[in-house]
This record gives C-alpha cells, sequence and structure tokens, in this order.
C-alpha cells in the first residue's frame, strides 16, 4: 500500500505569509448526542456548535507584531497549507496540495516569549485566528488537488535585549508577554458557527525572570525601599534584538529592534531563590496600567537599544 504523508506548508493571513515553527487548527466541534428511551447508546447525533481556532508560532516576533498588533486584527482571508509527501520523495510535489481557507476572522497575539541568559533560545510569538463564519458560508473552507503557492523563508530572528524598569538595567532569563486579549464570539440566526467576535477586554502581563537579585528592591516605586509590598513603575521598557541570516546580532544603534514600552504598570514580585550549587532567581510580574485612554503598552519593531 502506498500512502502519503502531509507536511505544512505555508500559513498566510490577509495575504501576510506568516513563516511558523508549528501550525495547527482545532475545528472545535461540539457533538449533541441522545438515546432513545431504551437504549444505552446514542441513536441521534448532531453538530451544535463549530468553533475553529488556528493557532501559529513564529519566530518571526517583528512581523507577527506589525501584523497582528496589540489591537488584534479583523482578518479578511487566512489560508493554511499542507502538501503530501510520498515515500523516498525528497522534494514538495509541484501539485496535489490541500488548501484550509476562510474569509472572516479575528486574530491576536497570545503571547511573545523567549529565554536568556546562559540558556538563550530565539523569542517566539504566537499568533490565534478565530475564524467566523457568515450567513452562508462556514468558517473555513477544505480545498484538494491545489497547486502550492511559493514557500516562505524565516528574514530574522529575536533575543532577549536588557528590561529596564525603576531607573535599573536587567539581563533577563526569562521574558513572557501576554497582550492579554479576552475574545467573546456570538452565533446568530441559529447557525451552528460564530459570526460575531470582538474584544471587550484587555488584561496585560508580563513575567520576568533574572539573577540579578537586586530586582526585589524595585518591587516599590522607589528603588532602595526597605519594604517588599509592590508597587507603580513608570518606566519600563524591554527590548528583543534580532538577528538577521549571517549576522550573529544587529548593532544597538539599528533601529530594527522589537522595543516593548509601558508607561504605567503595577509590579509585584514572585518567586526568590535557587540552589547552592547555582545562583539565585528573582521573578517579577509586571501589569499594564492605561494612562490618558491610551494603549496600557506599545510596541516598536523599527528601535535602536539605547
Amino acid at each position: 500500500m502506498s500512502i502519503a504523508l502531509w507536511k505544512p506548508f505555508k500559513f498566510l493571513i490577509n495575504t501576510v505569509p506568516i513563516p511558523f515553527t508549528n501550525v495547527g487548527l482545532d475545528s472545535n466541534f461540539d457533538i449533541f448526542l441522545q438515546q432513545n428511551g431504551i437504549q444505552i447508546d446514542p441513536t441521534y447525533a448532531s453538530v451544535r456548535s463549530i468553533a475553529p481556532v488556528i493557532s501559529v508560532d513564529t519566530l518571526d516576533v517583528s512581523l507577527a507584531i506589525s501584523t497582528i498588533g496589540i489591537a488584534g486584527l479583523a482578518s479578511t482571508t487566512f489560508e493554511m497549507w499542507f502538501v503530501p509527501i510520498t515515500s523516498g520523495a525528497v522534494a514538495v510535489p509541484a501539485a496535489g496540495a490541500m488548501k484550509v481557507s476562510g474569509t472572516v476572522g479575528l486574530a491576536m497575539l497570545g503571547s511573545i516569549t523567549g529565554d536568556g541568559g546562559e540558556n538563550a533560545t530565539e523569542a517566539s510569538a504566537t499568533i490565534e485566528l478565530h475564524a467566523l463564519g457568515t450567513a452562508s458560508v462556514a468558517p473555513f473552507l477544505v480545498s484538494s488537488a491545489q497547486t502550492p503557492p511559493a514557500a516562505v523563508e524565516l528574514a530574522a530572528t529575536y533575543y532577549l535585549g536588557p528590561v529596564t524598569f525603576n531607573g535599573r538595567t536587567y539581563d533577563p532569563t526569562n521574558l513572557s508577554i501576554n497582550p492579554g486579549l479576552e475574545i467573546a464570539k456570538r452565533q446568530s440566526d441559529g447557525l451552528a458557527w460564530h459570526t460575531f467576535a470582538s474584544f471587550p477586554r484587555r488584561a496585560s502581563t508580563i513575567e520576568i525572570s533574572t539573577e540579578q537579585v537586586l530586582a526585589l528592591d524595585d518591587m516599590t516605586a522607589t528603588a532602595g525601599a526597605d519594604e517588599i509590598e509592590g508597587g507603580i513603575i513608570t518606566d519600563f521598557v524591554a527590548y528583543l534584538r534580532k538577528s538577521t541570516i549571517g549576522i550573529t546580532r544587529v548593532a544597538n544603534a539599528t533601529a530594527e529592534h522589537v522595543k516593548l514600552t509601558v508607561a504605567k504598570a503595577m509590579i509585584v514580585p514572585g518567586s526568590t531563590g535557587g540552589a547552592l550549587d547555582g545562583f539565585a532567581t528573582q521573578s517579577v510580574t509586571i501589569t499594564p496600567l492605561s494612562t490618558g485612554g491610551n494603549p496600557s503598552m506599545a510596541f516598536s519593531v523599527v528601535s535602536a537599544i539605547t
């Protein structure tokens, strides 16, 4: 028997190709079952609801931020491509691809994470797309026997740069940024899928770990305060340093790095400590706050590191 295995190949949102390390579609079918009076097994089944969600992980953090943004994105189109690979094949075939596509959806940044220090890894961003339907069209369609589009190549990667708050600069061993968008979806007209979605609330959080335990002294609004009780800070900045093919790291002065700025935030300590034969670490939680009606945090993807 000759079989083919299918390889995820390409993902596009609003015609923008997103290079990914992982992509997946969770169809989220909710099935209603009913048995009759004398049966223990169901005799009736129907689809109660469909709530498809596509998750995409990418190392091109800058592209994810500039495409989706912290406010989310109302997508007009999305495409997810798969190509069959047969036994012994060493190249993507010129035909026979499968495309999963849709015309309506709401996308948001899920999280941006990375590790620094001795175990530094590339930062990554997660995109979450909630597919919607219309009165006459389902949330996604599957098309087979398609000619695959051109491949997309990764153009840049990003690594944890310095983090500054309360007048001090730290080297993080871990950084996790969660824009915190909460989505609300509704069905209409008795349809199985959602036709409405919006973001009624955002509660962003930033988690940082560092081996510079002096950060514990910065849990109040004034560095050097004796009590560890949390406080409000007004100067949080975090950088993701860009690296391109063949280049170890892009120079500080080159305005191509990712910068996160928070003008006002609550800061509280997490865990503090470490093993006897290692170094102590300190975790910090930052909760961005809105000021003057502005978003609680802001990204730039064309920043120098200062």
